[in-house]
């Protein structure tokens, strides 16, 4: 497993980066239960177990940009009151984990990316925390961020990568 941020991020995740923060907020139990049915794969996109829609249904959109479409959650919206943007970001990397666990259980194979993006603040006046989190399944001809995670100056990013391996039962 490869975890990289932008200096941005790393500064919200405590500024060390052989020691990323734990989250003091627990990850949101609607999140974590709608990962128990795990995943499968459906016409080459990794998606819900439960799904049943049309994967061909957004033909603008390739397959990594499905499973993005389909994945991205806004954490801030988990929650009745106001967490920290920081907060956000050190819960989003702690839902990446489970993600992770639920991808594994499933028994899908493949490289997969877990992204957490937060909105820095505007320098124009307050704005609302936000921070999200999707994740796909990596595909080499289909990026969805740059590799130069500096270049994305109004955001802090975190980008997991892992491989997974069903086991062999």
């Amino acid at each position: 497993m490869t975890v990289r941020t932008n200096r941005a991020m790393l500064d919200f995740l405590g500024g060390d980066p052989e020691f990323l923060e734990p989250n003091s907020v627990a990850v949101p139990e609607q999140l974590v239960r709608e990962l128990s049915s795990g995943f499968k794969e459906v016409h080459g996109c990794i998606v819900p177990t439960g799904f049943e829609g049309d994967v061909a249904a957004e033909p603008t959109l390739d397959e990594t940009g499905f499973e993005c479409l389909l994945s991205k959650t806004y954490l801030q919206d988990c929650f009745s009151y106001n967490v920290s943007l920081s907060e956000l970001c050190r819960i989003g990397l702690a839902y990446g984990f489970y993600v992770l666990h639920a991808i594994s259980a499933s028994q899908v194979h493949g490289e997969f990316r877990f992204i957490v993006d937060a909105q820095l603040p505007s320098p124009d006046g307050p704005r609302a925390n936000a921070c999200s989190v999707r994740f796909h399944k990596l595909r080499p001809d289909q990026p969805w961020l740059s590799e130069d995670l500096e270049s994305y100056k109004q955001n802090a990013i975190l980008v997991m990568d892992w491989t997974n391996v069903p086991s062999r039962d």
